[in-house]
């Protein structure tokens, strides 16, 4: 068995552990920065406190990176475990000397614990930047297009003011007011109702919510006060739309306009790698309504890593993401409450990598039926404006 030693969070060895087994090491610094320690960060000196400690029911078990290898360590909630001490345990010790030592040593701990956590982060964010040659950006539901229903009415079988509310509710409005669009070498902004057309899903997919009627010409759409989806079609196939041409030719041009600017992009930069940056929102209600099945806890921001990016790419991308969240207290996860990313159609553009960032609208709407933009969005404006 390896001899084990008390962690250094500042050594090398430590970091090259994100790049062998992310998660593992995720969830050690997740805890760690939360003021969890192992049983050695105490002093054998101060035993009575060391035996509390490890009488605790409140541990967890995370491996960390060492010497070539993952070794498995149990943690301790120290800031909380040493706050309980100091009010409960200090009143036992008789000997006014030794107590006064106690509480010194627990103070000089809770300021050991602080002053590590600030070491970690400063090394975090001094650590190679992640290579990002350019940055492109795509928001295919932007718009809930509600002065297009008279254009285009006869694709629908629902009133305008049913096709309003419903709209507003299924596209992602006033995303654009979360970005800075300096930071993108070129922007496509979506400007049609996904009640009309869908940007993003594949002409002629035949997946399970293609199937349902959530295709490229949608057929039900969900509403916001109804348990099943409203239906916002009269016809079985798409090509029975009147306006389906019409549609398709938006659709095309949309989607292959954007193609190839990313490819001029790539070719006259000669850039190594392109990033396309998928903005999205969801709302919470919107999901319960569709995956009803699910029992997991909301994120601020969902984000979707392509299959396409490497594994160490993927890993630093990560790393930031959780430096994002402990800096913005914005809380994120990967591939939930959606876990697919829109992908280039055109395999011909090497090195062009898509993430997708779905955005509660919670976080930056006031009301998610009749759209408006929050006050307090600074938080997530900086923290989309550091992704990178």
């Amino acid at each position: 068995m390896k001899k084990y030693t008390p962690f250094n969070p500042l050594t090398v060895q430590y970091f090259s552990g994100f790049d062998l087994s992310l998660k593992m090491s995720m969830n050690y610094l997740s805890r760690y920065l939360k003021g969890w320690r192992e049983l050695e960060f105490i002093s054998e000196y101060y035993y009575l406190l060391k035996d509390y400690v490890a009488s605790s029911s409140l541990f967890e078990m995370h491996h960390i990176y060492q010497n070539n290898d993952y070794l498995l360590v149990k943690m301790y909630p120290l800031i909380r475990i040493l706050k309980e001490f100091k009010r409960h345990q200090l009143k036992n010790i008789l000997d006014s000397d030794l107590n006064k030592a106690y509480l010194k040593y627990i103070d000089k701990c809770l300021f050991k614990i602080e002053n590590q956590n600030k070491e970690l982060m400063n090394k975090i964010s001094t650590l190679k930047k992640i290579e990002i040659n350019k940055l492109v950006l795509r928001i295919p539901h932007n718009s809930p297009s509600l002065n297009l229903y008279d254009k285009y009415s006869k694709s629908l079988c629902i009133s305008k003011k049913e096709f309003i509310r419903l709209s507003n509710y299924n596209s992602d409005p006033l995303l654009t007011r979360l970005i800075n669009g300096k930071r993108f070498a070129y922007m496509a902004i979506g400007d049609t109702s996904r009640l009309f057309f869908d940007l993003e899903r594949l002409i002629g997919n035949d997946g399970k919510e293609d199937i349902q009627g959530f295709s490229f010409i949608p057929k039900y759409a969900i509403s916001p006060d109804k348990e099943d989806p409203v239906k916002i079609r009269n016809y079985d196939y798409l090509f029975q739309d009147p306006n389906y041409f019409t549609f398709l030719n938006l659709w095309t041009n949309f989607n292959s306009a954007f193609e190839e600017k990313v490819k001029e992009l790539k070719i006259k930069n000669k850039c190594r790698r392109i990033f396309v940056i998928s903005l999205h929102s969801f709302s919470e209600s919107y999901i319960n309504k569709k995956f009803p099945s699910h029992k997991r806890k909301f994120p601020d921001i969902n984000i979707v890593l392509s299959n396409k990016i490497g594994d160490v790419t993927k890993q630093k991308i990560k790393r930031k993401i959780y430096y994002l969240d402990h800096k913005f207290k914005i809380k994120a996860s990967f591939s939930f409450p959606y876990n697919d990313t829109y992908e280039l159609l055109n395999e011909s553009i090497s090195n062009a990598f898509c993430i997708t960032l779905e955005i509660n609208k919670k976080i930056y709407l006031d009301d998610i039926y009749n759209p408006k933009i929050r006050n307090d969005i600074t938080s997530i404006k900086k923290y989309l404006d550091e992704f990178r």
